[in-house]
């Protein structure tokens, strides 16, 4: 656990436990817990967005995303050159006051995301760090003592629910990350990092307002299951994305 840097005022304290009750209601769904808690950071840290980033393959990337960071979500970073990544290795909480003048941040992406302030707490799941909750401002110097206590407690619940989630295997906190506890659908996380991966390698392609996707994009290829996926991606435009026979190098099949 984190030693609290500054104990908060009792009725910040008061929404932190209500969030407890509220998180326990979610039970194993990783991602909705995730999802909450990036919310609620924002009125907790009166914080313009919140991001929670887990480490994969080299890369920070946003799973849960809340306020300017939700545009970016499924966002990779690398680790050696983010505060995040550095939070990681160096398994401490980190604040950056002024992203123009951090050399420890990825400047490009903080001036796409539209920061200026960074606070970042590390995720401990089962002795391994394993990501970070962040909270991220438009303003410079933001974040002080009382915001930093906030934070570490709120990633105390972030771990939990990542150790009653994945019991047994570290192994299983992507597909919980990724997944919904339910139906076993991809999330809209997965979604939008295999949607990056696909338009930067040019293997998806848009023509008008429609995006067509290979048919197996989801390992769902059942034409039953596609309103589904529609409607777990929660995308305000279901006919934005359409399934059709795609080849990288010749286009849309008709």
């Amino acid at each position: 656990m984190h030693a609290i840097a500054m104990l908060p005022p009792p009725e910040k304290l008061l929404e932190v436990i209500n969030l407890q009750t509220e998180i326990a209601q979610l039970g194993l769904d990783l991602g909705g817990v995730m999802a909450l808690v990036a919310q609620r950071t924002l009125a907790l840290l009166s914080a313009e967005g919140a991001a929670i980033e887990l480490a994969e393959d080299g890369d920070m990337v946003y799973r849960a995303c809340a306020g300017i960071t939700a545009p970016h979500l499924g966002l990779r970073l690398k680790i050696a050159q983010s505060l995040s990544g550095l939070a990681v290795t160096g398994g401490k909480t980190l604040v950056c006051d002024d992203a123009e003048t951090d050399a420890r941040v990825d400047i490009a992406a903080c001036r796409k995301i539209g920061l200026r302030s960074m606070l970042v707490v590390p995720l401990n799941h089962k002795g391994t760090i394993v990501g970070v909750l962040k909270a991220v401002s438009v303003q410079p110097h933001k974040f002080s003592e009382i915001e930093i206590g906030l934070l570490q407690l709120l990633s105390e619940q972030v771990a939990a629910a990542m150790f009653f989630a994945t019991k047994y295997d570290i192994d299983d906190l992507f597909y919980k990350a990724t997944h919904d506890d339910l139906t076993g659908l991809t999330n809209r996380s997965l979604f939008m990092d295999r949607l990056r991966a696909l338009l930067s390698s040019r293997q998806a392609q848009t023509i008008g307002e429609s995006l067509f996707l290979p048919k197996d994009f989801f390992g769902h290829p059942a034409r039953k299951n596609r309103q589904k996926l529609r409607d777990r991606l929660c995308l305000r435009r279901p006919r934005f994305v359409r399934f059709a026979p795609f080849r990288p190098n010749k286009g849309i099949e008709t």
